[in-house]
């Protein structure tokens, strides 16, 4: 929305566990019987999630530029999670004070 400058953005946002790029849909199944809590293989037809009914121009890997956001931000990232890498937060801060942001982080 900060992108595309369009009205009625949030205030302020809060994230736990927020990754840096765009990940695949989290399937509880797949990940249960994997039995591998690290990055699995994906359909990218199963997208988590879309912007303006489109899901192009949001590949894996693609940069979610948060920096672009004005408002305040809280992070935050439980260190041992076996789910959500800590480090794509970390990177996600690390960005953030690259381009002049200061977040609330708590890891």
């Amino acid at each position: 929305m900060a992108g595309d400058k369009i009205e009625g953005a949030s205030n302020a946002i809060a994230a736990h566990s927020p990754p840096d790029v765009v990940c695949g849909a989290f399937d509880v199944r797949g990940f249960r019987d994997a039995g591998d809590p690290g990055w699995q293989a994906w359909d990218v037809s199963k997208r988590a999630w879309t912007w303006r009914d489109s899901h192009e121009g949001l590949l894996p890997t693609t940069p979610i530029e948060i920096e672009r956001y004005p408002g305040p931000l809280l992070l935050s990232h439980g260190t041992k999670d076996q789910v959500w890498s800590v480090e794509m937060t970390q990177r996600l801060v690390i960005r953030l004070r690259e381009h002049g942001r200061h977040p609330e982080v708590h890891f």
